[in-house]
């Protein structure tokens, strides 16, 4: 290992722009769509990837961790400007949190490396230990970190594919890795064996783009759906888009907080609600509030028909940094006539849980308010919408999703869109679903598949600790 100097074009200049090709993967991006994927932006994430971990080659680990933290700190600042639209200034600080995880990465993975590259093996075992780093600061990133923030993950950026229903986003983004670090070192292999590993992990990745092979059929759906898009507006607003309905919806669904106050203690707004769903025959699911006992209250799905309240769910993931109530501990679905309904809200889509408990406890669709302000822009409404297409497709799961300004959008078990309405536009979108009561494997076992990642993060942590102890014995 060369622990000289390196040149700034090594530490700043290519890690540089490969972040920035990696925040171009993410929507709006620079994607093509054709044949109902956007190839480019998929093409993007993995030609980013790839040059990234180029980049860390002979590096040492404090040169690796200032350049990982240029390349996240380019990704991030990019692909999240819109931060800079709901936050200002502070999103430096964000952006530079965020960094801090890829050099995290790196700066393990050239340590690592470098204590464990004349091991038995070695050239075997490097790209699963890529992986398992890689995946386990990501989970770490989105799913357990005080301010964990789960977006721009490479399963994020790739959206659909055949891995998610069986090891989900952070499962996919390890095998990803993993190929990558495998096809880096075969680059510099011209033995056949190297030539044909490389061949067939390329052809691998670009089967999984292939969005025939997860379509789900348009027949033989039972239940009709309408989701309101509406962002600003009362409760007589939505009350008169949905008598406006001109075709019969068994399930409607209005945004979270459409109702920003707790419906259920109005009693004419409560009386109103109920005799809309007696007019509709239609199951109300509608974003409000509950309001408890002292400062505590609760951003509320609320699930009834003309029979009264059927259940409610308390939104577990709040958002940071807002007063967004009181996060719900409980994540289960609504018994109503047309089956269980998962009702998890807007942000609790972003994460894995609450999604998979609600369709392990039985959930066979899901209805979702959710509310994405207006000002908050076009790219953060983009991005939003495809971590609902990844809770469908991991869970198995129709999905209709009514946002405030959008993306409002009917996602089919397999995580494809069959209908939307464009963000920052007002309407109605109907569409007709199937309830499903088969469990995918990442819903049963699959989602623990990051905690195998992080078993073999910290198993080649604890080898090279060890390794590092018996050359200082020797010597």
């Amino acid at each position: 290992m060369n622990d000289g100097n390196k040149s700034w074009p090594t530490t700043i200049l290519w890690p540089l722009l490969c972040g920035v090709a990696y925040a171009l993967a993410f929507e709006p991006g620079v994607g093509f769509n054709w044949l109902g994927f956007q190839w480019l932006g998929h093409m993007l994430v993995l030609i980013s990837v790839l040059a990234f971990l180029m980049c860390l080659r002979q590096l040492t680990p404090r040169q690796a961790r200032f350049a990982s933290f240029i390349f996240g700190l380019s990704s991030f600042s990019i692909g999240t400007s819109w931060l800079w639209n709901i936050f200002g200034g502070a999103s430096l600080a964000l952006w530079s949190y965020l960094a801090l995880f890829p050099a995290v990465f790196a700066g393990s993975l050239v340590w690592v490396r470098q204590r464990c590259e004349t091991m038995r093996g070695w050239a075997w075992l490097e790209p699963l230990v890529v992986g398992c780093l890689w995946t386990s600061v990501e989970y770490v990133r989105s799913e357990w970190a005080w301010l964990d923030f789960p977006w721009m993950t490479i399963a994020h950026a790739r959206g659909p594919s055949v891995l998610l229903p069986i090891v989900g986003a952070y499962g996919s983004g390890f095998v990803i890795v993993v190929i990558l670090a495998a096809v880096k070192s075969t680059l510099s292999d011209t033995s056949r064996w190297g030539n044909r590993l490389a061949l067939t992990a390329l052809l691998f990745l670009a089967i999984d783009e292939i969005p025939f092979l997860g379509t789900t059929s348009v027949h033989n759906r039972g239940i009709t759906v309408a989701a309101l898009q509406a962002e600003g507006t009362m409760f007589e607003g939505y009350e008169a888009m949905t008598k406006g309905l001109t075709q019969h919806a068994d399930v409607i669904v209005w945004p979270e907080y459409a109702l920003a106050y707790d419906v259920m203690k109005s009693k004419r707004d409560s009386a109103a609600l109920l005799a809309l769903a007696a007019e509709k025959k239609a199951t109300l699911i509608v974003g409000t509030e509950t309001i408890g006992d002292g400062e505590n209250w609760w951003n509320t799905a609320l699930t009834l028909d003309a029979n009264g309240e059927r259940g409610r769910h308390f939104k577990q993931h709040t958002v940071h940094l807002f007063d967004d109530g009181t996060p719900g501990t409980t994540a289960l679905p609504v018994p109503t006539n047309h089956g269980l309904i998962g009702t998890p809200i807007c942000f609790d889509n972003d994460y894995q849980n609450v999604v998979r408990e609600m369709t392990a406890a039985g959930a066979e669709f899901f209805a979702v308010p959710s509310m994405d302000p207006a000002h908050w822009g076009m790219k953060q409404h983009l991005q939003h919408g495809e971590m609902f297409r990844l809770r469908a497709a991991e869970n198995g799961r129709w999905m209709v999703v009514a946002s405030s300004s959008g993306v409002t959008q009917l996602i089919d078990p397999n995580g494809y869109v069959h209908g939307r309405l464009e963000p920052l536009t007002r309407g109605v979108l109907t569409g007709q679903l199937v309830a499903l009561k088969e469990q995918t494997f990442f819903t049963r076992y699959g989602w623990r598949f990051p905690w195998v990642c992080i078993a073999g993060a910290l198993l080649a942590v604890g080898t090279a600790l060890w390794r590092g102890r018996v050359r200082v014995s020797r010597a």
